[in-house]
Formats: structure tokens, C-alpha cells, sequence
């Protein structure tokens, strides 16, 4: 009878080991370091410049030129340049929110350019 209380605790030892290693083994493949993937926006040859395109909303009201990502969300810069004003113009940008500034527009977010590169004319 004694016997048989060890053999059952030992098979209860040893069904909890292989459970524990089952499930620590589980825990380390699910928590795998993921990588930021880029998005579509970005271009690396660009120093991570997001990729945009220069779009007519003159029409719209309280609008004029804005910048269209990729994922056809818009930009509006408060400070682009006239010579970047070309319907169709894709270019790299930098820029920061700003979220202290309201506009008339409401079709795009607010943001002051930091850095632009021409691609296409």
C-alpha cells in the first residue's frame, strides 16, 4: 500500500513536470521579439521620410494644398512652400503634429514640415 501512495505521487510529480515544461515552453515561443515593420509610407533610402503626394482642395472649403499618405489619409502643412504646390507632386517628408492649431479645413491633420525632398515632378 505504500508502495502504490509513492507510485501515484511520483506519476503526479513527474505529469506536473511535463506540464510545467510544456507550459514554460509555450510562454518563450509566444513572447518572440516582433520587429516594427515599416510602413508603406516610409521609404529607408529617404531617412525614414514618409512618402506623400501633393493634392488640389482649393475647391473644398477653407482648404488648399494637402498631402496624401498612402492610405489616402490627409495632411494639411501650415508652412509648404509655393514651388511644391503641384497637383500630382510626390515627395518625402518630416514633420511633427501640432496639436495647439485649429483650421477651417477639417479635412486633414495639422502639421509644420520639417524636412522635404522632391521625387516627381
Amino acid at each position: 500500500m505504500e508502495n502504490d501512495t509513492f507510485r501515484r505521487s511520483f506519476k503526479s510529480i513527474v505529469s506536473m513536470k511535463y506540464f510545467l515544461v510544456f507550459f514554460l515552453t509555450l510562454s518563450f515561443v509566444s513572447c518572440h521579439k516582433t520587429t516594427k515593420k515599416l510602413d508603406n509610407d516610409y521609404d529607408p533610402s529617404l531617412k525614414k521620410m514618409m512618402i506623400v503626394t501633393v493634392v488640389d482642395y482649393n475647391k473644398l472649403d477653407g482648404c488648399g494644398w494637402l498631402l496624401m499618405k498612402s492610405d489616402s489619409s490627409l495632411l494639411q502643412p501650415n508652412n509648404m512652400d509655393d514651388s511644391l504646390k503641384i497637383n500630382g507632386l510626390r515627395i518625402g517628408i518630416n514633420f511633427h503634429q501640432l496639436k495647439d492649431q485649429m483650421s477651417t479645413c477639417m479635412a486633414g491633420t495639422i502639421i509644420m514640415l520639417d524636412e522635404v525632398k522632391m521625387l516627381s515632378k
